[in-house]
């Protein structure tokens, strides 16, 4: 039994349903979204569809997020779909009024501490977009502060991608930011993945900042996020090279009650993504864009 079967009657759907073909959905499970889970894969087939997007390009993410009962005071986490900065400038873009934008301006490097870390970091960025209004061409800025913008892990500290990428994700927010003032009819008040990682979504509230909220769901241990974010892109990655692979990344991870609740989360949607890897060695799939 292929996979493409195993899936189809797991969720009782058929991929032909959301115009998708054998390759397309192997490339969207081993290759765009590796790991997810095959009933977030057809969400965020869904969410690009209506949108006239094409999911091949990865306008969006499958982002695991804690979300909040605002009555219940419960959390549990779910796969939610999000914008990446690509689909708000593909908004902004297809208006034909968007004029093109500015190099990011930085603040000054400031030290700031992070959980038990001092990082020097860009106190702030500005970034300006243009739109044509009336045959004039109108700027538009934001600016965003890395204190207030940035992702945390549980214990405060900046999250991996921060780490890395401090300019970068910066930038990112503070350009989403701006095409929000400029295109707020065609974006909305819509977030980018960019800006939401890190963050718990309270459903019937606000947004919170997940280092901000003791996450009140006893069933996900202590420490997990941090274990999530240490070592999802890794597994996912290990995935792609097959069975063998993950089995052994596995075996590698720490013991705890976090690996035990990552791998009941994530163990169906890797093992699809191993078994497929393991299937396609050798073999080239040609498909058309959805």
């Amino acid at each position: 039994m292929s996979a493409v079967v195993q899936i189809e009657q797991q969720l009782g759907v058929s991929i032909k349903d959301f115009d998708l073909d054998e390759s397309m959905w192997s490339a969207l499970t081993s290759s765009i979204f590796p790991g997810a889970k095959p009933e977030s894969i057809i969400m965020a087939v869904e969410y690009a569809r209506a949108r006239h997007l094409d999911i091949m390009k990865k306008p969006c993410h499958i982002v695991p997020m804690s979300v909040k009962d605002s009555k219940t005071g419960q959390s549990n986490w779910r796969d939610v779909i999000m914008p990446s900065i690509t689909e708000h400038r593909i908004t902004a873009t297809r208006t034909n009024q968007y004029a093109g934008q500015d190099a990011p301006v930085f603040g000054p490097m400031v030290d700031i501490k992070f959980g038990v870390v001092t990082h020097t970091v860009p106190e702030y960025c500005t970034v300006t977009i243009y739109r044509i209004i009336h045959g004039e061409k109108v700027p538009f800025c934001h600016t965003e502060y890395f204190e207030e913008a940035c992702s945390t892990t549980k214990d405060g500290g900046l999250n991996s991608m921060w780490t890395k990428r401090k300019r970068g994700q910066l930038a990112k927010c503070a350009e989403a930011g701006a095409l929000r003032k400029a295109f707020p009819e065609e974006i909305g008040n819509e977030y980018t993945v960019e800006e939401m990682q890190g963050k718990e979504i309270t459903v019937g509230g606000s947004e919170l900042f997940g280092d901000q909220k003791k996450i009140e769901n006893d069933l996900i241990p202590v420490g997990y996020q941090e274990f999530e974010d240490t070592h999802l892109t890794g597994m996912r990655d290990l995935a792609l090279d097959g069975m063998e692979a993950l089995e052994a990344g596995y075996a590698e991870l720490p013991k705890s009650k976090c690996r035990s609740h990552f791998w009941s989360i994530h163990k169906e949607s890797l093992k699809i993504a191993a078994q497929n890897a393991d299937n396609q060695q050798g073999e080239v799939y040609e498909h058309s864009p959805a």
